[in-house]
Parts: C-alpha cells; sequence; structure tokens
C-alpha cells in the first residue's frame, strides 16, 4: 500500500479540489512506479486534517512479493495459507476495519468484520472463522474481553482460534497482557500491510 498526504495551504472546502489532490497524486505515480509495482488502483482518499487528504494506492500482493517486501517462506506458501480461510477483522475504527479488511482479501482469503464484541461473537455463532484479528481499544466490551470470551468456547466452536491482537496499545508490558488475555500475536499499530499479511500468514500456517 502506498500513501501520500497532501496538504493545500487553505482549508478546501470544495470537492473540486479532491480532483485536483488526486491529479498531483497519480501525476507523482510515473511510469518507473507503476513498473516497480505492479498494478496500482486507487484505493481510498480521506481526510486527515483540516486542508490535508491521504490518497491511498493499492498494489497487488504479488508485486510485493517480487520486490521482497514479504519473506521467501512466506512467500512459498502464501497462495495456499490463506485462500479460502475465513479471517475475522475486530476493529470500531470503520477506516481501519475496511483498510485490514481488503488487504487481507488480496490473499483470497474469506474476510468478515464486526465493530465490537457481540457482532464478532454472532460472527463465531453463525459462521466460525478460522482466524482472529481484533483490536484492543474499543469502546464497552475491548480486545481483552473478546478473546477471554472466545477462549471460553469449545474448540468445536471456535475456542481455539488463532487469534491476532493488532492495537496501538505498543511495548513488552502490553504484549505480554495480550498474550496473557489469550491472544496468540500481538502486533502494534500502525502496521505495514505486509507485515500484516506475514503475521497471519504464520498464524495459519501453526494451526
Amino acid at each position: 500500500m502506498l500513501y501520500g498526504v497532501f496538504v493545500h495551504k487553505w482549508y478546501i472546502n470544495h470537492i473540486s479540489a479532491i480532483f485536483c489532490m488526486l491529479a498531483i497524486a497519480i501525476g507523482l505515480l510515473n511510469r518507473n512506479t507503476v513498473n516497480e509495482f505492479g498494478e496500482i488502483t486507487l484505493h481510498s482518499v480521506s481526510v486527515v486534517a483540516p486542508g490535508a487528504f491521504m490518497v491511498g494506492f493499492a498494489t497487488s500482493i504479488k508485486a510485493a512479493l517480487e520486490m521482497g517486501q514479504v519473506s521467501d517462506t512466506i512467500a512459498q506458501h502464501l497462495s495456499q495459507a490463506l485462500e479460502g480461510l475465513h479471517i475475522l477483522v475486530v476493529d470500531d475504527e470503520v477506516d481501519a476495519r475496511d483498510l485490514f479488511a481488503m488487504v487481507l482479501r488480496y490473499t483470497r482469503a474469506h474476510v468478515s468484520v464486526a465493530g465490537n464484541v457481540d457482532e464478532a461473537l454472532r460472527v463465531f455463532v453463525s459462521d466460525r472463522p478460522d482466524l482472529l484479528v481484533s483490536d484492543i481499544g474499543m469502546p464497552g466490551e475491548d480486545g481483552y474481553s473478546l478473546i477471554r470470551r472466545v477462549r471460553r468456547l469449545s474448540a468445536e466452536a471456535g475456542g481455539a482460534v488463532p487469534a491476532l491482537a493488532l492495537t496501538a496499545f505498543t511495548g513488552p508490558e502490553n504484549r505480554a497482557r495480550a498474550l496473557e488475555a489469550g491472544f496468540t500475536e500481538h502486533l502494534p499499530k500502525p502496521v505495514d500491510p505486509d507485515r500484516l499479511i506475514e503475521v497471519v500468514t504464520r498464524l495459519a500456517l501453526a494451526r
């Protein structure tokens, strides 16, 4: 995933300004960049500050592999490790949730999303996921509560699912707390998409 932040010195109120920013962003993606990254598609345009827009471009996972952005071991198994697996992504932030889901769908995984603990548990009841990727800091019940409730389920109901804590709570203490609560792995935000795929793939291969 490539990101560029383009800032206008005055506050931008009109939609035409967004197209201006897009023109600048696309202009920066010259032929060499396209050749290097393979197929590039526009993913999103979002306001990150008054007058500042983040433009996200998605590159193919195949291109990332060819560039060596994912380890050889992961590259060897990626095509089959996640394909067809059901991954549940839980995050109360819609943009983050959609971004993580989009990245994981590039691996041909089946991805469900949930915005809170109750929604996540309903997914376990209706269609038990093979992998869980969850934020920790959420309003109401948090990710710690989610993983504890999941671990109380029977193995047949998904209680032994590999689970990744994807969170802004960083550092050794928070990692230890996440693992103690029942998560299999801990990954701090912000996370590089290739790193996310690498960790999730490793969890899938270890099932």
